[in-house]
């Protein structure tokens, strides 16, 4: 059992929703009445998990070009999500590694000797040592490893005061572990389940420290627990084959764990029949009909992107609006609002399908773990090449590991370079690093993954004064403040209105990524009404037109220079954009579910608890997040519908029992009902809000 509080006596209720373990089942109304005193309504629903408030306070007229529209739940509120289902098989034109290695069996063999074989897999009892465990000051939280027969679980508490070793802590987390991601070479991270979702686990093991440790982007004091839902965006690297239904990235299916032969060669159903169907006496049949990609039979581009899909990566990515023709974006016959990294195919030309940008001078965000084509693009072996790319030097079958690593990768430079084009004589080399080449022109740098170092693929000479790396082969744009990632086809031209449009958007996803990281400057930039101009024609640009707008209405409410006229119009904007969205995107897609919650916040700032609740309760149904419970339980208190809005509120924490605010609502609710209840549960508030 968790360790009780020495000094704080839960409530009956909190204490067994914490104590529980995380049973998925919601603790039953508490003796609540529905007809509670409307000062109890007002009370629980004076504060929203919003972000701030949206303007609605000044006379100003409407502007005439973006009259708000009326929800109508009818038209916008759709359930359309099922219930998260297992599915077995595989997508249309997948057959599976399995069906591979029947007739590939030395590439199988030798592929099952690589990192790749092990990106994703089921976790095991052997996975873990029980009772493992560690403590992560920064925010008063402790973790251990528990096993229970063959299931391994991870456990996290909060504990309150300086010391990790109080009593005085409360069960945040008690998940059993479902997948182990990464080879180990560097890390395994954990992926545990809640229900239909699965869920980051803030533990990692480091393989460099041979120990377990806080996660990558969880060393802070507001780090985010069990709260980090994985979608299927985030398995694009690590798994082989996934689908979801309905679209709804926050529920899908692993059809295959690892990263296997079909992310290289292409779905292989029409492959693995043309040849079942040939004879043994038949005429051998050509590589180019063989229905399958070989990425050392094409040209770099399209070989490189192989690669390219998962190693290169961008601080935002803009895709084309439709797979078919990415160079063709206004042809209204073929345009998707769903276009994502999923749907690229071995062969397919990764420049048509997206752009991906990194944000320059105050905006960079150096990232080194996974940014070998940003790096190796800058080099000038790579730019003076036509041959040199990423099978140069990795086999992606793996083999056998070269005894001799030095000589091995130095005889691939000296293949073009020869000794004669080194400055530093033979001798010197050989006593510095035994004449490893790629100890001075590659050298390792550190990672923004802790405890690892990575290989710098810029290639490049490296003197005792060099700063960081240079722009080399990428292009700068003052106006989009944005540098752009050398596309997989150097050649390629969008034209110049498709690049116009990828560079527009761009601009506003990395200005509206920079206000979650607390920088405003870059979503004030952004004028909006030049977006609408110059994107409005093209319907699955309606939503990034409102996120940007709403974002860039909250950051003129922050400057508090701004006019109530400048703050409504943006406002009316996001809202007008948003309803058009939301009436065009029918699935529950990232989009809509970013676009409800915009929405919904608006509405509930707005009074017009509603129409609120049906947002809301479509967001519930179709992802993972405690604050829409928490605005949904305020919603319902403004109806004073209260046994609704405690079960609410008692979701929101059986989702993150660290999450303060619900405890402070469930203290208002029972303040006139058991005045011992409210106190305990207010007494737990003050204890979370708290800053670590």
């Amino acid at each position: 059992m968790p360790r009780q509080s020495s000094r704080i006596k839960l409530p009956r209720a909190a204490f067994a929703f914490v104590t529980s373990l995380l049973a998925v089942s919601t603790l039953a109304s508490i003796g609540c009445r529905s007809q509670s005193p409307q000062e109890n309504a007002q009370s629980v629903a004076k504060e929203s998990e919003s972000s701030p408030t949206i303007g609605h306070d000044g006379p100003a007229a409407e502007p005439s070009d973006f009259e708000p529209d009326q929800v109508d739940p009818s038209s916008v509120h759709r359930s359309t999500d099922p219930t998260a289902s297992s599915l077995k098989g595989f997508p249309e034109g997948f057959v599976g590694t399995a069906t591979c290695a029947r007739c590939h069996q030395p590439q199988y063999e030798s592929y099952l000797k690589t990192h790749h074989s092990r990106s994703l897999r089921p976790a095991s009892a052997d996975d873990s040592p029980s009772g493992k465990a560690f403590d992560h000051p920064k925010s008063q939280r402790s973790y251990r490893i528990v096993k229970n027969g063959e299931q391994t679980f991870h456990h996290e508490e909060r504990y309150f005061g300086a010391s990790p070793l109080t009593n005085d802590r409360i069960v945040t987390g008690h998940y059993p572990v479902e997948f182990v991601m990464g080879s180990g070479a560097f890390a395994k991270a954990y992926l545990v389940r809640d229900g239909d979702y699965l869920l980051q686990s803030p533990i990692t093991w480091y393989a460099g420290a041979k120990e377990f440790e806080i996660a990558p982007g969880y060393d802070s004091p507001n780090q985010v627990g069990f709260r980090r839902v994985v979608t299927e965006g985030c398995m694009f690297c690590h798994a082989g084959i996934v689908s979801t239904e309905n679209e709804n990235p926050n529920r899908f299916a692993v059809h295959e764990h690892a990263i296997g032969c079909e992310r290289c060669h292409g779905a292989g159903q029409q492959h693995a029949n043309l040849y079942q169907s040939v004879s043994q006496t038949a005429i051998p049949i050509e590589t180019s009909q063989s229905a399958i990609f070989n990425p050392r039979d094409s040209d770099r581009v399209l070989s490189e992107a192989v690669c390219a899909q998962c190693h290169l990566d961008g601080d935002v990515t803009v895709f084309a609006t439709s797979v078919a023709d990415g160079s063709n974006p206004g042809d209204k016959d073929v345009q998707s609002y769903h276009i994502g990294h999923w749907d690229f195919r071995p062969g397919d030309d990764l420049g048509r399908l997206r752009t991906d940008y990194k944000g320059v001078g105050d905006l960079a965000n150096d990232k080194t773990f996974s940014n070998h084509f940003d790096q190796m693009w800058k080099s000038d072996c790579y730019i003076q090449s036509t041959t040199l790319t990423c099978i140069t030097c990795h086999d992606p079958h793996g083999g056998a590991i070269p005894e001799d690593k030095v000589s091995h990768f130095r005889k691939l430079c000296l293949d073009c370079h020869g000794d004669i084009d080194c400055e530093v004589p033979h001798d010197r080399r050989v006593e510095r690093n035994a004449n490893d080449c790629a100890d001075c022109h590659m050298p390792h740098r550190p990672s923004d993954v802790p405890h690892t170092s990575t290989t710098n693929h810029r290639i490049a000479v490296y003197r005792d004064d060099d700063s960081s790396d240079t722009s080399t082969g990428l292009t700068a744009d003052s106006e989009t403040n944005i540098r752009v990632l050398r596309r997989v086809d150097a050649a390629n031209d969008l034209g110049d209105d498709e690049q116009r449009r990828r560079d527009q958007l761009a601009k506003a996803k990395l200005a509206i990524l920079k206000v979650f990281e607390g920088n405003d400057q870059p979503i004030l930039s952004i004028d909006t009404h030049q977006l609408t101009e110059s994107l409005s024609d093209l319907p699955p640009h309606h939503a990034i037109i409102a996120k940007a707008a709403f974002r860039r209405g909250q950051a003129l409410q922050r400057s508090q220079d701004a006019s109530p006229d400048e703050i409504k119009r943006e406002f009316n904007r996001a809202h007008h954009f948003a309803v058009k969205a939301l009436r065009e995107i029918q699935s529950p897609t990232l989009q809509r579910q970013e676009l409800l919650e915009l929405l919904a916040d608006k509405r509930m700032t707005d009074e017009a608890f509603g129409e609120a609740v049906a947002l809301y309760e479509e967001l519930v149904r179709i992802r993972r997040d405690p604050r829409d419970w928490f605005n949904l339980a305020l919603c319902y208190a403004q109806q004073k519908r209260i046994a609704d809005a405690e079960a609410a509120l008692q979701r929101a924490i059986r989702m993150d029992p660290a999450y303060a605010k619900p405890y402070g609502s469930l203290a208002k609710i029972y303040m006139h009902l058991d005045v011992s209840m409210a106190q305990q549960y207010d007494a737990l508030f003050r204890l979370l809000d708290r800053k670590p």
